[in-house]
């Protein structure tokens, strides 16, 4: 990522045209046992990284009357990735059968994804992927997912800060 201006510490491989994004961006509050619920699409893919939704857990957040919100303390910041053999299921399905990518070079696995976010995860044995049920007997009547993450809640990120050398965010 860049260590300066308007990328600084961004990760994706496809340039920002505006800080404003929201597409399948979301924050909820968890209940009183640290548990959030939410409904979403399966998300897609693009080169170079595996299938993966982003979390950040702040310690206290403000909703605003647009919908968005201003986070407060950052205190983890994280990837959870999907099985590929289940990747490779919902590939087969529209829209995801209509990606690009899938007829050309194709799906990034978890292992050789570019950031090595799904291998390092794993390290101290931890799970980096959702567990899945299916909501029917088939794939297409839906899927929910599971995850559970422990965090520290005294732990504060840098919003921005990275380091390159371990890949992992730095602590302040």
């Amino acid at each position: 990522p860049a260590d300066s201006g308007k990328r600084r510490g961004l990760l994706s491989a496809y340039p920002r045209t505006t800080e404003r994004e929201n597409w399948l961006r979301a924050a909820y509050p968890t209940d009183s046992n640290g548990v959030v619920q939410f409904t979403s699409i399966f998300p897609g893919y693009y080169t170079g990284r595996a299938t993966h939704v982003h979390a950040r857990a702040y310690t206290d957040w403000t909703p605003l009357p647009n919908g968005s919100y201003v986070g407060g303390p950052l205190a983890h910041i994280g990837q959870f990735f999907f099985e590929d053999e289940l990747n490779d299921s919902i590939d087969k399905l529209a829209p995801y059968s209509e990606n690009p990518i899938r007829h050309t070079i194709g799906r990034t696995r978890n292992w050789a994804d570019s950031l090595d976010i799904f291998n390092t995860a794993q390290e101290g044995g931890y799970q980096p992927t959702f567990d899945i049920d299916f909501l029917g007997h088939v794939l297409s009547q839906g899927l929910v997912g599971y995850v559970t993450m422990g965090i520290n809640m005294s732990q504060v990120f840098e919003h921005s800060a990275w380091d390159p050398q371990s890949s992992r965010p730095k602590f302040s």
